[in-house]
């Protein structure tokens, strides 16, 4: 994820201040390279739940697992809504979701999100890997 000087930052004043494990509500756009470029950054206390809007770039319907980029997420006993079946590969859904102590993300809804704004992003969870003050995973 990318971070521009256009990048509003909430709750904290620059990007150096970030932390791993800091819980960040992070949107954005997806520029021409599929790189995310983040609009906005929250720096939140605390977070309940997980949502990320992508396309899927793999499923493993054996492990009930799916990926949206390099984020592996749990599917187990949800029936995802308005998506094709089987699940498959470029599929531009929605995923809310929890995380258990280990990081691991549990899905509680995927949905098909059809092409609505696949050029807009919404991510929330813990930084995993701070790179530099102008690039972060989430």
């Amino acid at each position: 994820m990318t971070v521009t000087a256009d990048t509003v930052l909430v709750n904290f004043a620059n990007t150096s201040a970030l932390q791993i494990g800091d819980l960040l509500k992070v949107g954005g756009q997806v520029d021409a390279n599929n790189s995310f470029v983040a609009t906005r950054i929250e720096r939140k206390t605390t977070l309940s739940n997980w949502r990320l809007t992508g396309f899927l770039t793999s499923i493993n319907a054996a492990a009930s697992t799916a990926v949206i980029g390099t984020q592996i997420i749990s599917f187990a006993g949800v029936a995802p809504k308005s998506c094709p079946s089987p699940l498959t590969p470029g599929l531009y859904v929605e995923v809310r979701a929890y995380a258990d102590s280990a990081g691991n993300l549990f899905s509680t809804r995927i949905r098909d999100r059809g092409n609505i704004r696949p050029d807009r992003f919404r991510l929330a969870g813990p930084a995993a890997n701070i790179f530099a003050p102008t690039s972060f995973v989430i």
